[in-house]
């Protein structure tokens, strides 16, 4: 425990925190893109390009697609028997 007037227990100080690939990126991204300088550049592409990337970025842009479910017909109908089955003892 470092007492106040004393010696550090930690001459050198904090260490730095590493800096990682995406930390990076996502700060490189907001320095230099921005919405203006974003649409300049759609803007700026012929409409063949503005299309393929249009496609390129609809994927981050829609939300994904859900997974198919892997309860079988049968398991339904098993469920809604019993379900039946329950209301109809309780009714």
């Amino acid at each position: 425990m470092w007492i106040k007037g004393g010696e550090s227990p930690n001459p050198l100080g904090r260490k730095l925190a590493r800096q990682t690939l995406q930390s990076a990126v996502e700060r490189f991204l907001k320095r230099n893109l921005t919405e203006r300088k974003l649409q300049a550049l759609y803007d700026s592409l012929t409409p063949k390009d503005q299309l393929s990337l249009s496609m390129m970025l609809l994927p981050y842009a829609l939300p994904k697609k859900a997974e198919e479910s892997s309860v079988t017909r049968e398991e339904i109908q098993r469920a809604y028997e019993m379900i039946e089955t329950k209301a109809i003892s309780n009714g």
